[in-house]
């Protein structure tokens, strides 16, 4: 066994250890763990020791059983990567829970300050749905609050008869000054009516209860958002976020720390699912030094037959050449190479 094998075993070792440790963590953490919830770990662990296996049996297969061989690994490295994107998400989590606490906290600042504004606004709303009523109530109260217009008493009339003389308009004056009566009385009843509907709307008005002091409420938001970027500034995951984001610390969004976690953790996950697959099949393959391929053999006896003639004219007679011999054309008469 050499030594990238062995380190490919180890390595392989600790990533189904780190992954089982995240996945049982997940897994369990809070109240609503369950024992099914252990299943996909159980399976991601079964699965995850099948990789080093085939990838050491992978060099030496043929096609058919390479392409198979290939295809079954990339889809066992595809659950590795799954569940170590799972594992560096919780890593980074865990490392920022204190920014995550601190958002929290500002995000329930935030919205208890938001109840508070919105009360308030219902609050000026109604003050000013009862101001109109008031407002109403007291402008018809001044219309109507003027002297009643009575019909004028018609004067008397005297009418003779047999049995002496009398006022024959007494009927009419008598209505006339019923009629006025109950103008009056009518008048009053209105007046007493709107008067009513005026301290009603007053005391539905002095009934307002007083707004939210917004002071506290604004001062436990201002020091939620001290806590925040305090945070955010002493923890290294949002300052090398915001190294590799080219902006200060203080100015990273929510946004922008996101985008930075999702191609870490992407990263991470590939690298991991690669790395031990990889070197296991790097580490499989035979050493060209003490023992070449016959794909390494073919090409090299091929480079030999390619391998140019050098043809000394000067030289008469045959040349061997390795393993040919060369017999160049010359003149009778004088031993000399023809050109």
């Amino acid at each position: 066994m050499n030594a990238l094998m062995a380190s490919s075993i180890g390595a392989e070792i600790a990533v189904i250890a780190s992954l089982a440790v995240s996945s049982f963590h997940i897994a369990f953490a809070g109240p609503d763990a369950d024992m099914l919830a252990a299943a996909p770990l159980v399976t991601v662990v079964a699965l995850e020791s099948m990789r080093l296996p085939l990838a050491f049996r992978l060099p030496r297969m043929r096609f058919l059983g390479m392409a198979v061989g290939v295809l079954m690994l990339s889809g066992l490295s595809v659950i590795t990567g799954e569940a170590a994107s799972i594992a560096y998400s919780n890593l980074i989590d865990q490392r920022t829970r204190s920014v995550a606490e601190a958002e929290r906290d500002l995000t329930r600042a935030e919205i208890d300050h938001d109840a508070l504004g919105q009360a308030a606004a219902r609050r000026a709303e109604e003050i000013s749905r009862l101001t109109a009523e008031v407002e109403t109530a007291r402008k018809h109260r001044t219309e109507i609050d003027r002297p009643t217009e009575l019909q004028p008493v018609p004067g008397g009339r005297t009418c003779a008869g047999k049995r002496g003389s009398w006022n024959c308009g007494a009927a009419v004056q008598t209505e006339a000054v019923r009629a006025n009566a109950e103008a009056q009385r009518a008048h009053s009843d209105e007046l007493r009516d709107a008067s009513v509907l005026v301290r009603d709307a007053e005391t539905r008005l002095s009934a307002v209860p007083p707004g939210p002091d917004m002071r506290a409420s604004d001062a436990k938001v201002a020091e939620a958002k001290r806590a925040v970027a305090e945070a955010r500034a002493s923890n290294p995951m949002f300052r090398v976020a915001a190294a590799w984001q080219r902006t200060p610390v203080e100015a990273l969004t929510s946004e922008e720390f996101e985008v930075v976690k999702h191609w870490a953790v992407i990263a991470l996950a590939s690298a991991t699912a690669l790395a031990t697959a990889l070197a296991a099949m790097i580490s499989a393959l035979p050493d060209r030094a003490s023992a070449p391929s016959k794909l390494a053999r073919r090409l090299r006896a091929i480079a030999r037959r390619r391998r140019p003639i050098i043809v000394r004219r000067d030289v008469p007679g045959p040349i061997r050449f390795r393993d040919r011999v060369v017999y160049l054309p010359t003149d009778p008469a004088t031993g000399r190479v023809l050109p």
